[in-house]
C-alpha cells in the first residue's frame, strides 16, 4: 500500500542539522525507527460501521465451489455445480475454489518473487518503474507462468457462470472480447501494524474488471461484505478466492454482484496478497446483456460504456468517495 510521503526528523548525532528522511510506503513507516507502539496519527483511518461477522454463524460461510467437479466431463456433476454457482453469484459475488490445477510450488515462487522485489531497495524499484518493466531477475518469468495459469482459471469460470445464467458458455467471453481483454498481477504488501484496529491496508471497493482471482501467503487479511457484515477470509493452502467484479454485474445487469470487499493489517506478521485481475479489452462497449434483459422483463440497469471509460469513472469516483456502478445505473 502506497501512503502519503511523511517526514521523519531523527535527532542529529552532531551539530550539524540532518535531513530527514522520507518515509513514502507504508513498509518503510513499518521498518522506521520511529514506530513503535503506535502509529502516525496520519494514518488513522475510519470507515464504515459495518460490523464484523460471527465466523461461527453458518450463514457467513463463504462458499467453496469444487474446479475439477465444475470442469467435469459427467453432465450430472456439472449441472450441479452450475446450479450452486449461480446461486454463489447471486448471493455473495466471491466464493473459494478448490482443485483448480495451480500447483503450491509455482504460488509460492510467486509469492517469493513478489517479496523480493518488496525487499529491493527504494532506489532498485524506482529504477525498475522508470523502465517500464519487471526486473527480470526477480520477478518475470515466474510471473508470466502464474499469470497463464490463472487465466486458464478465469477462462473456465467466465465460461461456467456464461452458462450458469442459461447463456451460451461462450457469450461473455464473445461479448466482452475477452480474447483481446487486458490482465493484470498486483502484488500488494502489508506490513505488521502496531495498532491494527485503527489503520487499514486496503480501503473498501470493488475491482472495475471482470473477475479477479486472488491468494496470498497464508496470512489472512481480505474480508468481504455479505449481508451487511463483514467476512473474514481464513486463508487456506491450495485455494483461491474468485472476486466477481463491475463488468460482471453491468453485463449481467445486476443479476450478479460484484463484491465489495477490503484488505485488512494485523500485529504480528506481514501479509502478501497476489490478485489476478481480468477484464475485457480496453475498447469495448460492455452492456448488459439483451438476452437476459428480455428473458427477465426488465429494463437494462446501467448504460452501455467502454471498458476504457469505465476505468476511468473508477478512478474518479474512489478519489470522490462514490461508486461508479451508481454513476452509470439508468
Amino acid at each position: 500500500m502506497e501512503v502519503p510521503t511523511v517526514s521523519l526528523v531523527i535527532p542529529p548525532s552532531n551539530s550539524i542539522p540532518a535531513e530527514p528522511p522520507k518515509i513514502i510506503s507504508a513498509k518503510m513507516l513499518a521498518e522506521s525507527a520511529s514506530l513503535t507502539s503506535a502509529i502516525p496519527s496520519a494514518y488513522y483511518f475510519s470507515e464504515d460501521s459495518y460490523e464484523l461477522a460471527d465466523p461461527n454463524d453458518p450463514e457467513f460461510q463463504l462458499p467453496t465451489i469444487d474446479f475439477s467437479l465444475l470442469t467435469s466431463d459427467s453432465p450430472e456433476q456439472r449441472s450441479k455445480m452450475l446450479h450452486e454457482l449461480a446461486n454463489i453469484c447471486r448471493d455473495w459475488g466471491c466464493f473459494l475454489v478448490t482443485n483448480h490445477g495451480v500447483t503450491e510450488s509455482l504460488k509460492q515462487a510467486m509469492i517469493e518473487a513478489a517479496d523480493r522485489f518488496f525487499n529491493l531497495t527504494e532506489e532498485e524499484k524506482h529504477n525498475i518503474a522508470k523502465k517500464y518493466e519487471a526486473d527480470p531477475t526477480q520477478i518475470s518469468e515466474v510471473a508470466m507462468e502464474y499469470s497463464k495459469k490463472t487465466r486458464e482459471i478465469a477462462t473456465e469460470l467466465v465460461e461456467a457462470i456464461s452458462e450458469s445464467l442459461g447463456l451460451d458458455p461462450n457469450y461473455i467471453y464473445k461479448a466482452l472480447d475477452l480474447d483481446s481483454g487486458v490482465q493484470f498481477l498486483l502484488a500488494n504488501y502489508y506490513p505488521p501494524c502496531p495498532q491494527p484496529e485503527l489503520a487499514m491496508g486496503l480501503s473498501h471497493h470493488t475491482d472495475q474488471c471482470l473477475i479477479t482471482i486472488l491468494t496470498d501467503n497464508d496470512v489472512s487479511g481480505l474480508q468481504v461484505l455479505h449481508n451487511h457484515k463483514w467476512v473474514t477470509v481464513t486463508s487456506t493452502p491450495k485455494t483461491f478466492l474468485v472476486i466477481l467484479a463491475d463488468q460482471m454485474q453491468i453485463v449481467t445487469n445486476g443479476k450478479y454482484k460484484s463484491a465489495m470487499h477490503r484488505g485488512r493489517v494485523n500485529k504480528e506478521a506481514k501479509r502478501i496478497s497476489l490478485a489476478s485481475l481480468h477484464g475485457p479489452s480496453f475498447e469495448t462497449l460492455v452492456t448488459p446483456s439483451p438476452e437476459l434483459v428480455e428473458r427477465e422483463g426488465k429494463a437494462p440497469l446501467y448504460r452501455s460504456i467502454k471498458y476504457r471509460e469505465y476505468v476511468e469513472l473508477q478512478h474518479r469516483s474512489r478519489m470522490d468517495l462514490k461508486c461508479a456502478l451508481d454513476q452509470i445505473l439508468i
